[in-house]
């Protein structure tokens, strides 16, 4: 359905295309719709319209999707809500209750590594669900090492007891605890 120039600026006018469902493409000018705190007017268009396909030639992929969707379940404020109600209801039989800690909805944790390699240091922020092995692949990477440097091993010196529950032991890896902060050694 092509709707580009039309003067549709209401959400309630999309929430009417939500009827029709054999809708899979639609062509809308976004410049007429405003995003809701903080969300895209993309996500908002996708989320309301679940058996959406493509949007202004540009595929949805399920994670886009589901995306767009978990954004605008978690992302509303309760005086923004009223005129999404169904769509909010919608998507929570989908997806389960908002999560209540907005951080943990919008942010992955995250963990400051320093890593090290012949006296250079880097420090990176690497997500708390890494592996050591992933963490030697992203030092391999930044310090462009051979495979023959991996193969000897190295040494991780991950301070705080709260680190030890987010990596994964590699039987190449050593593991010691130490202060101040996480340092990988190769």
């Amino acid at each position: 359905m092509n709707l580009k120039g039309n003067p549709i600026n209401e959400w309630s006018s999309i929430d009417n295309l939500a009827t029709l469902d054999r809708l899979q493409t639609l062509f809308v000018t976004s410049a007429n719709f405003e995003g809701l705190n903080g969300l895209d007017v993309r996500e908002m268009i996708i989320a309301k319209l679940s058996k959406l396909t493509m949007l202004n030639r540009e595929d949805i992929s399920a994670i886009e999707r589901r995306s767009a969707e978990l954004c605008k379940c978690n992302g509303l404020e309760e005086a923004l809500k009223a005129p999404h109600e169904n769509d909010i209801k919608r998507l929570i039989q989908i997806h389960g209750e908002p999560i209540a800690d907005k951080n943990k909805a919008k942010k992955i944790n995250v963990v400051k590594v320093s890593i090290s390699y012949q006296g250079k240091s880097l420090l990176r922020p690497l997500p708390t669900s890494s592996t050591v092995s992933k963490v030697t692949q992203i030092a391999a990477r930044l310090f462009a090492l051979p495979n023959f440097i991996l193969s000897r091993g190295c040494k991780f010196d991950l301070s705080g007891s709260h680190l030890q529950h987010h990596f994964s032991i590699d039987r190449k890896i050593v593991i010691a605890l130490f202060k101040p902060k996480p340092v990988v050694h190769l």
